[in-house]
């Protein structure tokens, strides 16, 4: 098929790069003045609607049958994807990985990791994916897991299964050390010389870590959310921690061979590697979970829409995670700042959902939509983490961190609702959701 008839058949939407002007989203403290811009990323974070989801039912504005083709959407995706091409992207609702995709993205530059839904030895369709380019990333450590195994949470007889999953990453930037030969070039001793090389490297060592999830869906499962991002947290700063005191052993190991050479070794900083949260959050800006991932104050009508809700007449007898632990053991963790937080300031085009109330401003910055088919809402989310001050069960040492600070500078615009009415997905949009994507950068 030539370009032209693929530019044809495949009628996609061009959107830009909005640049943040206003209220941007950062973890720069205000008295930091003295810090220089050392990587930029772009990362997307896409529902693209699972081919073995969708149920006529389901979007009845879908008049014509080729919206909901899997051949025409997955040919519209990768028409996206390829014109955009961020650095990282996270994907939920991905079926037909293998056969659809993995040649794509492999021929895009880009390395993956792939999980599905599971619960017990059922294994469904679709699950959640990273991608990265490997010209500019280097995988380090990856965790795939199911929610429902994971030790913290068990199910028990008040809460379901629920077959989702999360991914974890920590990807480390490529070529940020090119100089490390020239500067130690005039050590004669080569054993010298390599570990020199490698004692800066580690130094100058950064990198990012990338998380993905699709939360549980049902809107009234509140509880069930909720120990889901206590999951994800918790398995989020257990990586990050363990790359960080791995990075501490491996410095320690080759100053303590440095010395076989040399009397004393200066010991330097070595960097923190910054998190960003990522995935379909089945949740809302004005709802408890968001408020509680960015540090916002619940109410008490709020605190009891985070109970337990039970769907039959089984009994409530002891409950080992209650939702007022769960939520103590969240308020632990650094907290996130969307990286759309601030998108209407800075695109005031951006169509306002009139049922709001004026002045009502549960939303605050965040878009009026990221799916609109049924439902119209905001789901989806970028959370970069606050965290530089946070530790979490280290260990006492010599080595300290430099904080690595991040900033949102654009954002990939929303189309105005009359380009999406009367749902998605249509002949332009190839899923139920629109991708986000940000333009991020990291400073030390």
């Amino acid at each position: 098929m030539s370009k032209q008839q693929q530019q044809e058949e495949y009628l996609l939407y061009e959107r830009k790069f909005i640049t943040l002007n206003k209220n941007v989203p950062n973890t720069i403290p205000s008295n930091k003045d003295d810090i220089k811009k050392v990587q930029t990323i772009t990362l997307m974070s896409y529902n693209i609607l699972a081919q073995c989801l969708i149920h006529r039912e389901l979007y009845p504005y879908c008049k014509e049958k080729k919206p909901l083709k899997l051949s025409y959407r997955t040919n519209l995706l990768m028409k996206e994807f390829e014109s955009i091409q961020p650095d990282i992207a996270t994907f939920q609702e991905v079926d037909g990985f293998y056969n659809l995709y993995q040649n794509c993205f492999e021929k895009l530059g880009y390395d993956y990791k792939y999980i599905k839904k599971q619960i017990k030895d059922k294994v469904y369709q679709h699950g959640v994916c990273i991608l990265w380019k490997k010209e500019k990333f280097s995988e380090v450590q990856y965790n795939g897991f199911l929610f429902d195994e994971s030790p913290l949470v068990t199910p028990t007889d008040i809460t379901p299964y629920t077959g989702n999953t999360g991914q974890i990453i920590a990807l480390r930037f490529n070529n940020t050390n090119e100089n490390a030969e020239e500067k130690f070039s005039n050590i004669e001793n080569e054993e010298l010389k390599r570990l020199e090389i490698e004692k800066y490297n580690i130094e100058n060592d950064l990198g990012i870590i990338i998380s993905n999830h699709h939360l549980y869906w049902k809107p009234k499962a509140k509880y069930e959310k909720l120990r889901q991002i206590y999951v994800m947290l918790n398995n989020i700063y257990s990586l990050k921690n363990e790359i960080e005191q791995d990075n501490i052993k491996l410095y320690n190991d080759v100053c303590n061979k440095i010395k076989n050479f040399e009397n004393t070794v200066e010991k330097q900083s070595l960097n923190k590697w910054p998190v960003i949260m990522c995935g379909d959050f089945n949740t809302s800006p004005d709802q408890e979970i968001y408020k509680l991932i960015t540090k916002q104050e619940l109410n008490k009508e709020e605190l009891k829409e985070l109970e337990p809700k039970i769907e039959s007449e089984t009994e409530i007898k002891d409950n080992p995670l209650t939702s007022t632990i769960l939520i103590e053991e969240i308020k632990k963790f650094p907290k996130g700042k969307s990286s759309y937080s601030s998108y209407r300031d800075n695109d005031p085009s951006h169509t306002i959902n009139p049922n709001w109330k004026k002045g009502h401003e549960f939303f605050k910055g965040e878009p009026t939509y990221t799916t609109y088919c049924g439902w119209k809402g905001t789901l989806d989310y970028e959370f970069i983490m606050d965290d530089n001050d946070f530790k979490f069960n280290q260990e006492n040492n010599d080595i300290s961190f430099n904080p690595t600070y991040l900033k949102v500078t654009k954002n990939l615009n929303v189309p105005k609702s009359d380009i999406l009415e009367p749902g998605l997905p249509n002949l332009n949009f190839p899923s139920d959701h629109i991708c986000i994507m940000s333009e991020i950068e990291l400073y030390q």
